[in-house]
């Protein structure tokens, strides 16, 4: 039988465009468990993820929650149909950005644990753009806080949020290579997806151990496409006001979550219709400038992540170090002033 495939995001690298067009569609080799009733591909393609990492409450799931032999179960591994390469599909699975990941290392041994003779696929994708687009999914959430305050939250140790060292890949993929072996990990720039799309599928596939598709698929398509900068920015102080919603710490909003949500979102896309391009473009090209020196921080880390990959990261624009040249840490982030550029961080994420 052919070994599972699980693919662990990370989160804004295609992941929804690979669970519609690859791993949920009937056309591919690739299977779930989800039953006829679970109709969008994308809940197809994360059927039974969730049990590695969601209790039945909605909570983070606990040690003592875990049931490996209920998640086998829930995935389908025992019934997989012949020619068929089980997929299981979740970017939550790396762990989420505004906890920091902190649960990426108990995930990674649960599902070891659940399906130990796995392939695993890591998606990756250049840090300054990564981070914006982060970003931007935090404002559509309702998350009020500028760009530097994102990336530089205030912390008490009570709980806990996001480090710009999530986004050092080097360790997720070390985390990985240690329980399932290099030789069953993959990693893929999201880049390859946007310029080889077809070059990027078959890779996974031969990587899964089936045959990579005769035909084209919709590389044009984008799922989750981008949201109006300019919109979204001027939104953000009011939408605690308006909804209630994890991004911004579920506050007593006006309207509730539910009619908050649809509000707030409603307001995003029909105010970006009124937005002039070249307007949007210019929050867009100043969001990117503030996000620009977050590069130098990740020079060391996307080397390691060439030589755990035998990628070549530098045709896609990922920061290297120069030949000879010394990675100097620097200065954490802090508050600046409106307009002014981040600092990168000095702090590195433990081992995932």
């Amino acid at each position: 039988m052919t070994a599972p495939l699980i693919h662990i995001g990370l989160h804004k690298t295609g992941t929804s465009w690979l669970q519609v067009h690859l791993f949920a569609n009937p056309d591919m080799p690739f299977w779930t468990a989800a039953p006829e009733s679970v109709k969008k591909r994308k809940s197809r393609a994360k059927f039974g993820s969730y049990e590695f990492y969601r209790a039945a409450d909605g909570n983070m799931l606990r040690e003592d929650q875990f049931d490996a032999a209920q998640a086998r179960s829930a995935v389908g591994a025992a019934i997989v149909p012949e020619g068929r390469c089980l997929v299981v599909s979740n970017e939550r699975l790396s762990g989420h950005p505004m906890s920091n990941g902190m649960d990426r290392s108990a995930i990674c041994n649960r599902l070891h644990e659940t399906l130990p003779n796995a392939r695993v696929l890591i998606v990756v994708r250049e840090q300054r753009a990564m981070i914006l687009s982060n970003y931007m999914q935090y404002l559509k959430y309702g998350g009020p806080r500028s760009i530097t305050g994102f990336l530089a939250p205030e912390h008490d140790a009570r709980a806990p949020g996001l480090d710009p060292c999530y986004w050092d890949y080097d360790r997720l993929v070390e985390a990985y290579h240690r329980r399932f072996g290099a030789g069953n990990v993959l990693v893929l720039p999201y880049e390859m997806l946007r310029k080889a799309p077809q070059d990027f599928v078959a890779r996974i596939c031969r990587f899964a151990g089936v045959e990579p598709p005769r035909q084209a698929l919709a590389a044009a398509s984008r799922e989750n496409a981008s949201q109006n900068y300019l919109t979204a920015v001027g939104l953000r102080l009011l939408s605690p006001v308006i909804r209630s919603s994890r991004g911004n710490g579920f506050a007593p909003s006006l309207l509730g979550r539910r009619v908050g949500q649809a509000v707030h979102l409603g307001l995003q896309k029909y105010l970006g219709l009124l937005v002039p391009r070249a307007l949007n473009e210019h929050v867009k090209a100043r969001l990117l400038a503030r996000v620009a020196p977050m590069a130098e921080r990740y020079r060391h880390s996307n080397q390691r992540l060439q030589k755990l990959t035998g990628l070549d990261l530098r045709p896609y624009g990922y920061a290297l170090p120069e030949e000879g040249a010394v990675i100097r840490p620097f200065p954490a982030p802090s508050a600046a002033p409106a307009g002014a550029p981040l600092q990168p961080a000095t702090r590195h994420a433990r081992d995932a």
